[in-house]
């Protein structure tokens, strides 16, 4: 009979372990799981920001660009001539202002159309 006791207070033993195991594996699972959602939308706001502080740059870069632009034709348009390497330096920011999205557009304005009258240009 003791024998069966023991074996009995054994299996209680192992049973009881054997509970405290499963719901300690739980909670661990359950309290990854918060800190996996609470990474996540860490993350999803810095996303956010970075989107934010990308689309502003964006919009510095491409009035920059237009400024230079508008600069360089309104410098030279008495004559009709630009020295090579400003062309080249025109052409350098034009192809980034054109590369340039905004809102899922391309900019697309003014600032065209003084590059293509300068395309006409001599280049000296």
């Amino acid at each position: 009979m003791e024998i069966f006791i023991a074996i009995l207070t054994l299996a209680g033993v192992i049973v009881t372990t054997t509970g405290s195991i499963i719901v300690a594996l739980i909670g661990n699972r359950k309290r990854a799981k918060e800190e996996t959602e609470r990474s996540r939308t860490e993350i999803l706001e810095a996303i956010g920001g970075l989107k934010s502080d990308i689309a502003a740059n964006s919009r510095a870069t491409v009035a920059t660009t237009r400024g230079l632009i508008s600069q360089v034709y309104t410098e030279n348009k008495d004559d009709k001539k630009l020295p090579e390497k400003t062309w080249r330096n025109v052409m350098d920011l034009y192809e980034a202002y054109k590369g340039i999205t905004i809102d899922g557009h391309t900019p697309n304005s003014w600032c065209d159309e003084l590059v293509n009258e300068m395309k006409t240009w001599k280049k000296v």
